[in-house]
């Protein structure tokens, strides 16, 4: 049986930045989660669920108004019409 390689996708530079910013969100929100669930400050008082929630969904939106406007933008070298 003979296999043949395939190339690899190119990866371009914006696609490698995009994908470590999502790293970095992911791992704040990682962070934010360990921290609720070990009732930490600042998730030690009553108001822990809310504040939660309010810190979670800051970063949750920018990615997905980063993504949105992402998916608005030609490729490159192509014009939209």
């Amino acid at each position: 049986m003979r296999r043949t390689c395939r190339p690899r996708p190119r990866v371009g530079a914006r696609d490698k930045r995009s994908w470590i910013e999502y790293r970095a969100t992911a791992e704040s929100l990682r962070k934010e989660k360990f921290l609720f669930l070990a009732q930490t400050e600042p998730y030690d008082k009553d108001d822990a669920f809310d504040l939660l929630v309010q810190r979670v969904e800051n970063p949750l939106s920018n990615k997905n108004t980063d993504w949105a406007q992402s998916m608005m933008k030609p490729p490159k070298g192509e014009k939209r019409v």
